[in-house]
């Protein structure tokens, strides 16, 4: 791996494009968990790939690599929030809140949905990614007891929430 970044920060875009295809499937999960539509995730990782092409130069530890592609994108992600907050009528996010799920049809990525976005990144970067604490609260710029308490309250919620006792 560390060899394709140095090939990639000397200029070789297949080097870069293998990087990318390699950590694909983990941009596309931590993607999902800001955004829901195909074409906004789309948008992002294109908009992370151009980032990371242009400050590769800037990446002192290849080894870090991964971490810092990440970080790069949920800050992509962030500034994407930021520039088009998204509304919702109240009868849409209500039904949202109300959803109930079918514990035979889940899957990890369907039931992350349920919670709300600071708790679906963390738990997203542990469980799928599998980053630990220190490395997510590296990634996110947060303390690792945030980390640690946001995972807390995100499995509570994800308990509660699919034992049916709480519909937020």
């Amino acid at each position: 791996m560390k060899y394709l970044v140095q090939k990639a920060q000397a200029g070789d875009t297949e080097a870069f494009v293998r990087l990318l295809e390699i950590h694909h499937a983990s941009m596309v999960k931590i993607a999902r968990s800001y955004f829901s539509q195909q074409f906004d995730i789309d948008d992002i990782l294109q908009d992370t790939a151009i980032a990371c092409w242009i400050n590769l130069p800037t990446l002192k530890k290849p080894q870090f690599f991964k971490t810092w592609l990440i970080r790069i994108l949920i800050n992509q992600c962030n500034a994407e929030i930021k520039k088009h907050p998204q509304t919702l009528p109240i009868e849409e996010a209500e039904k949202i809140g109300s959803q109930t799920y079918d514990p035979n049809c889940m899957d990890f990525d369907n039931v992350i949905e349920l919670l709300d976005q600071k708790y679906r990144i963390v738990l997203t970067l542990y469980y799928n990614i599998g980053f630990n604490t220190s490395e997510i609260a590296n990634i996110l710029n947060i303390p690792t007891e945030t980390v640690k308490t946001r995972m807390k309250r995100g499995r509570e919620q994800l308990y509660k929430r699919l034992k049916g006792g709480e519909n937020q």
